[in-house]
């Protein structure tokens, strides 16, 4: 039985490797893919949508909204320019020296070694291996396909402030164009009169609008995860380890009822070492507040470099709490 056990895992092993090393080369075919929906899409944005829905509006208000519209698309491909370039953070320029920090409330732990790489090297407090880059990274969240590598502390901010800019315009997108579709492109579709008008097919129109509708939702939702996490002070992975810890205490203690071992009814508190509350996290996360940048940096197409190093981070003492170590060997989680 353990022979069979132990074959079934070595395939189910090899299948996820072929899963990651896919993942992993198929990184430039998402990023064409979405540069290809990108780019057409906003032409038609501007060229039909915005066009008919401000036909009728003074020459100030279309300036104004034709800047605004402007501005946010620059700042969408720009995120997401800098989602894909900016390295994430990878742990082959960390030195074996433990780093100091000016920030407060810091303390410096022995940095680890991961031996999953090859020649091992040095594993600071919050980064994991991604089998699909085969590497390890800096405060590690996920891998992402759409931006071929890692989200780590180098580029969480662009990628988090693209899904923000990108669900904000697609819900924009939704609302003018709603009119526009129904009562312009699908009325005047395959005529004369839409080819002398306008480039755009007219199908190119109304895939912009109902891919804002999806993408606005999906984008949407993740978005809002994603910085739900920053808010606590977590990362991706290391939700995953607070919610498979609890999950086993919640079938250890299941199991003791049903066997009349004794167990404790008193629920375990996790203590997060990163948590400085709502505001300050999302301060540090952007990098932004009371001795670093301004928070309308954000509004800009401008570099936001990290507040930290991703060695070292300022944590707080346990009061209490259990303190769930997030310095494990957890591999890459696939994510979008």
């Amino acid at each position: 039985m353990e022979k069979y056990a132990r074959s079934i895992h070595k395939t189910l092993r090899r299948c996820e490797d072929m899963t990651d090393r896919w993942i992993g080369l198929s990184g430039p075919i998402f990023i064409a893919f979405a540069v290809a929906l990108l780019i057409p899409c906003t032409y038609a944005f501007f060229e039909v949508i915005f066009a008919e829905r401000f036909s009728s509006s003074s020459l100030g208000v279309r300036c104004i909204a034709g800047l605004y519209c402007t501005w946010h698309a620059v700042l969408i491909f720009f995120h997401y320019y800098k989602a894909v370039t900016v390295s994430p953070g990878w742990t082959d320029s960390v030195s074996t020296r433990t780093s100091t920090t000016t920030t407060t409330h810091t303390t410096t732990n022995d940095i680890k070694t991961c031996h999953k790489c090859i020649p091992p090297l040095p594993k600071p407090e919050r980064a994991h291996h991604c089998r699909a880059c085969n590497r390890c990274v800096l405060k590690y969240d996920h891998h992402c396909p759409w931006i071929n590598q890692c989200v780590g502390i180098g580029n969480e901010r662009y990628f988090v402030l693209f899904m923000i800019y990108l669900s904000t315009a697609c819900c924009i997108v939704s609302l003018m164009g709603y009119s526009v579709v129904f009562h312009v492109v699908l009325p005047l579709r395959g005529s004369e009169e839409w080819s002398a008008r306008y480039y755009s097919p007219a199908f190119l129109v109304m895939l912009t609008w109902m891919l804002a509708l999806f993408i606005g939702a999906v984008v949407g939702v993740m978005g809002v995860w994603q910085l739900s996490l920053a808010v606590k002070g977590l990362t991706s992975v290391e939700f995953e380890d607070r919610r498979a810890f609890l999950k086993a205490e919640r079938a250890e203690r299941k199991a003791a009822r049903r066997s009349g071992r004794p167990y404790s009814t008193i629920p375990t508190t996790l203590f997060n070492p990163y948590d400085f509350g709502w505001r300050e996290n999302t301060l540090l996360f952007f990098n932004i507040g009371q001795g670093r940048r301004h928070p309308l940096t954000l509004l800009l197409p401008i570099p936001h470099p990290p507040a930290g190093d991703g060695i070292s981070y300022a944590k707080k003492s346990p009061q209490g709490g259990l303190q769930l170590s997030f310095d494990s060997d957890s591999e890459c989680e696939e994510g979008v």
